[in-house]
């Protein structure tokens, strides 16, 4: 879920809470849940980007050790 859609729907969330008579402690308990998960998932993509960056790198520096030793093979960055 992109950051954006949470935004908008803690600030919705936050709205409702403002201007309800009833209890809001499951609308609150959820809105936490969901900004738990979403940071989590935020971090876990960042992770994963990162690695797949560092993948690249190494596949990269690999492709170019490799040309080296047979110069007449061509590489296409495109498949």
């Amino acid at each position: 879920m992109r950051k954006s859609n949470v935004d908008s729907i803690q600030k919705a969330a936050k709205e409702v809470m403002e201007r309800s008579d009833e209890d809001t402690s499951l609308l609150q308990a959820q809105l936490i849940d969901l900004t738990t998960k979403s940071d989590k998932l935020s971090s876990l993509s960042t992770n994963k980007r990162q690695r797949l960056d560092d993948a690249y790198a190494e596949v990269c520096l690999a492709v170019d050790i490799f040309s080296c030793f047979v110069p007449n093979v061509c590489y296409s960055s495109t498949p």
